[in-house]
């Protein structure tokens, strides 16, 4: 069962974090999240599946390696959404930059 339990530990934190970082808050609330209640979410995200996990597991031990198993997927996947979104951005930044070249004017005439 441990293993189970250390697979959910580690995926649903950076689950629920990925879908956080997407999810259209600005359509929910009507603005984007404050810093603070971004990181609220963020810690809700490590904290209340470890709780929950934790409550079901009795060795000290095991409690300290989920929470830890937890903070790290999550802290992982915030990372990885931050370098998809700045890849996407310098895509994009490329791409404008190539539109830019070939709409440019002719000089040569």
């Amino acid at each position: 069962m441990l293993p189970l339990v250390a697979v959910t530990a580690a995926l649903l934190p950076a689950c629920l974090i990925l879908a956080g970082h997407w999810f259209p808050w600005p359509s929910l609330l009507g603005r984007p999240l404050s810093r603070i209640e971004a990181y609220v979410f963020g810690v809700a995200c490590i904290m209340l599946p470890a709780t929950a996990l934790a409550v079901n597991v009795t060795e000290a031990q095991t409690v300290v390696w989920l929470y830890w198993t937890a903070a790290i997927a999550a802290g992982v996947a915030t990372i990885s959404a931050w370098a998809i979104d700045r890849l996407i951005a310098y895509i994009h930044s490329l791409r404008d930059q190539l539109d830019e070249a070939q709409h440019a004017p002719d000089d040569k005439q």
